[in-house]
């Protein structure tokens, strides 16, 4: 049995034992704003990266992917104008060695349609796009140097300066798999770098190794629910830990074991924490 089974069986036989109820999960106020952070973030960059996933597949309904060899990637924004705000990815392009915009695609919130349109002529990136794709750029080549890893492909979430009060740009790394039935919760990194993209100012993991747990559940016991994981780094869960939530659509009970606080995540929130107890 390896070290990392180990300490899930020992959580296991700890939330065993637990005694508590649902209304006894409350957020402690020493660590309240480090929780409304986690929720805030977990939900944009569930918010960007499902927006990205759509907008692609709008691309390749149209077979713009494999007739269009300029795309190398996309940038997404939050926008508030029209009926339905929502997330528009820009696919962004190399022409003559200068970086363009090529397509958009408009991801409203809830089911409302997309908007596709193609950049003709291909637009210069602004500014802000500049440097979001100077640090995605720089994130995705930090990446290659990590021995780390532990997803098939990696996803970028791009999120710009001020998004959620961050003074620089946030570059999260998602690692994802081809396997429906399989949550990847390790292998998740941050790096935030200056507000041109030029320079890294830190960096993150989110675990000390690869995690991954099945979804599929079983004929004799039923579904699967909720999910449990022990988290070594953090006093509270992170933001990645709202987007598992959110991205696989499975509640969590997250053992911290810096403060052996047991957290509830559902519904896209940390709702709460109970410290452990046994008889």
């Amino acid at each position: 049995m390896t070290r990392g089974s180990r300490a899930l069986l020992g959580m296991l036989v700890l939330l065993a034992g637990a005694r508590a109820s649902a209304d006894e999960f409350e957020i402690p106020a020493k660590y309240a704003a480090a929780v409304e952070h986690a929720n805030v973030v977990g939900r944009l960059i569930f918010a960007h990266d499902v927006s990205a996933a759509r907008a692609t597949d709008e691309l390749l309904a149209r077979k713009v992917l494999e007739k269009d060899s300029r795309v190398r990637g996309w940038l997404t924004e939050q926008y508030d104008a029209g009926d339905y705000p929502g997330i528009l990815v820009t696919f962004v392009g190399e022409e003559r060695g200068t970086m363009f915009a090529l397509y958009r695609v408009r991801v409203p919130a809830g089911d409302h349609p997309l908007e596709y349109a193609a950049v003709d002529p291909p637009a210069p990136l602004d500014s802000d796009q500049v440097a979001g794709w100077a640090a995605r750029k720089a994130a995705s080549l930090e990446l290659e140097k990590r021995k780390d890893l532990c997803g098939e492909r990696y996803n970028a979430v791009v999120l710009p300066v001020g998004t959620a009060g961050n003074k620089g740009i946030l570059v999260y790394l998602l690692a994802a798999t081809s396997q429906p039935d399989l949550m990847i919760a390790g292998g998740h990194f941050l790096y935030e770098y200056s507000v041109d993209g030029s320079k890294l100012l830190s960096q993150r993991a989110f675990t000390r190794s690869c995690i991954d747990l099945p979804l599929k559940g079983d004929p004799e016991k039923g579904e699967v629910a909720a999910l449990t994981l022990s988290h070594l780094l953090d006093p509270t869960p992170t933001e990645i830990h709202v987007f598992l939530n959110r991205n696989y659509g499975k509640s969590l009970y997250l053992l911290t074991t810096q403060n052996k606080l047991v957290w509830v995540i559902t519904d896209g929130a940390i709702v709460g924490a109970t410290h452990i107890s046994q008889d």
